[in-house]
């Protein structure tokens, strides 16, 4: 799966049954969830409130690598909750990333 921000849209392409399929998310109207098991984080809800698009991505496949930026570079738990809090959640017309 990859994940990253084009303009102002959230795009996610994801394999569905073999066929790569790319979401597109407004930024200012994304959020997303953390969803934690008996003692620990175990996945990252994204969601698109216009049409309720959701994507669901495990720690277990960012820990394998399976979830990468534009740059096919693998996310860390971290870096990307750090892209989801900086670039989701947001109100139109703030801290939408500018591509220069």
């Amino acid at each position: 799966m990859k994940i990253e921000i084009k303009g102002n849209y959230l795009v996610i392409e994801r394999d569905v049954s073999g066929v790569t399929k790319t979401y597109e998310y407004p930024q200012g109207r994304s959020f997303y969830f953390t969803r934690f098991g008996a003692s620990s984080l175990e996945s990252i809800e994204i969601v698109n409130d216009i049409s309720s698009g959701k994507t669901y991505v495990t720690v277990a496949d960012i820990n394998a690598g399976l979830i990468v930026d534009q740059d096919d570079v693998a996310y860390t738990v971290s870096s990307l909750l750090t892209l989801l809090q900086d670039y989701t959640g947001t109100f139109v017309g703030t801290n939408i990333k500018t591509i220069s």
